[in-house]
């Protein structure tokens, strides 16, 4: 089933962090819309092995917990065995003007990954304020 959503955004990072995987945007021409590039889904990662600690704690199967090893391949952080690529059809165009215009068009198949957000300077002063001894290594992003 294809399906398609428009959205206006006035700050162009926001596009960035939809908590999509997205392949590198391309520049396309589409009549009507200067300024047009469109990027693919990159798909996801799945692991349904019935004895993986991820199944045996959250009871669903893993999409979310993966890492990539040097060799390319994306193995499950529970059991570390190799995942299943699971491709995604979806893509999204960018129309670019005053404001920028996302289309996505196409269903998706991958589960959309919380964005990590990183603290605000009044957040990292007060830190350094209470701990003058903190390192810089020791300051993580807190995830809301």
């Amino acid at each position: 089933v294809e399906r398609q959503s428009v959205g206006r955004l006035p700050d162009k990072i926001e596009l960035l962090q939809d908590g999509r995987k997205w392949k590198k945007t391309c520049t396309t021409v589409w009549r009507g819309h200067a300024r047009t590039q469109f990027a693919d889904c990159k798909g996801s990662v799945k692991r349904s092995k019935e004895h993986c600690p991820f199944k045996v704690q959250f009871g669903v199967t893993n999409t979310t917990q993966f890492e990539k090893k040097h060799d390319g391949k994306q193995v499950c952080k529970g059991c570390g065995s190799e995942g299943q690529f699971v491709p995604c059809s979806a893509c999204r165009y960018l129309h670019y003007r005053k404001n920028v215009t996302v289309y996505h068009v196409g269903e998706h198949t991958c589960p959309v990954t919380p964005i990590q957000k990183k603290n605000d300077i009044k957040t990292v002063e007060q830190l350094v304020r209470n701990n003058p001894n903190i390192k810089s290594s020791e300051i993580q992003w807190t995830g809301e």
